[in-house]
């Protein structure tokens, strides 16, 4: 049986690459932030009934009173988790076969 020493080299497979989410502390559903995925209230408040076990877990929610309260670690924790589920993603809306409806739009 072989021992292994530092100057072996490794076999394990490489680390995958950090995301680095920016987010508030912490908001409510009503301030929900523009900038934060599901980027709007109404989808939010589905997210986060849909998702709330797993939210609950990461230490994305609390509730204050009777508002929910989404905390920015816990959330971008809670992302980072469920980013190797989408492997390639473009909006259909950034393929450049659709940069002619952009224009127009910004006219």
């Amino acid at each position: 049986m072989k021992i292994s020493t530092a100057a072996d080299p490794q076999k394990a497979k490489p680390a995958a690459p950090a995301v680095t989410i920016t987010l508030p502390y912490s908001w409510t559903i009503k301030t929900w932030p523009r900038d934060v995925h599901p980027f709007d209230g109404a989808k939010a408040r589905h997210l986060l009934r849909v998702h709330q076990a797993k939210l609950v877990a990461a230490g994305a929610l609390t509730r204050i009173g009777h508002e929910i309260v989404v905390l920015g670690a816990g959330y971008a924790k809670w992302m980072a988790s469920n980013v190797t589920r989408v492997t390639e993603y473009v909006p259909s809306a950034n393929l450049p076969e659709h940069a002619h409806k952009r224009h127009r739009l910004n006219q």
